[in-house]
């Protein structure tokens, strides 16, 4: 009974072992929370949301999956949210985009991206944005 047990357990086990995430430590983070004081919370893999591309609110990425997420870089295809009129207008349209992240950095033992690149048409013209991530509380945060 107790061999029929050891046995039960050591099986479940190496099931839980493998079908564990990766931890934060082993794939790098997006760090971020649009509006908050410091950019170093809400630590994301794979998220899919990317805001604060800008100050004012008017821009930000969403997409439903990650093609690839390894330890240097990260793609995806998603849709680049913009606001299409000003003033009391509140409109907003979207474009398909491309979504790159890369150069690792580490903050307190956690690996995380520094840099953010989409690219988008609109209006017949191709357009590259690049970010940089330096997580100082006055610059705008990616993720919320």
């Amino acid at each position: 009974m107790r061999r029929t047990i050891a046995v039960l357990a050591s099986a479940l086990a190496s099931v839980m072992l493998a079908a564990a995430p990766a931890s934060a430590s082993s794939l790098p983070v997006v760090y971020g929370g649009f509006g908050l004081h410091s950019n170093f919370v809400h630590p994301k893999v794979r998220p899919t949301l990317i805001a604060g591309l800008v100050q004012d609110g008017s821009q930000w990425l969403t997409t439903r999956s990650w093609r690839r997420w390894s330890s240097t870089s990260a793609m995806a295809t998603g849709k680049l949210h913009y606001r299409s009129c000003w003033g009391s207008c509140m409109r907003f349209k979207t474009v398909r985009a491309s979504i790159s992240l890369w150069r690792v950095r580490i903050h307190r033992g956690t690996r995380y991206f520094t840099r953010l690149r989409y690219r988008y048409r609109l209006g017949g013209k191709r357009y590259v944005v690049t970010r940089s991530f330096h997580g100082k509380a006055d610059l705008p945060p990616w993720i919320g």
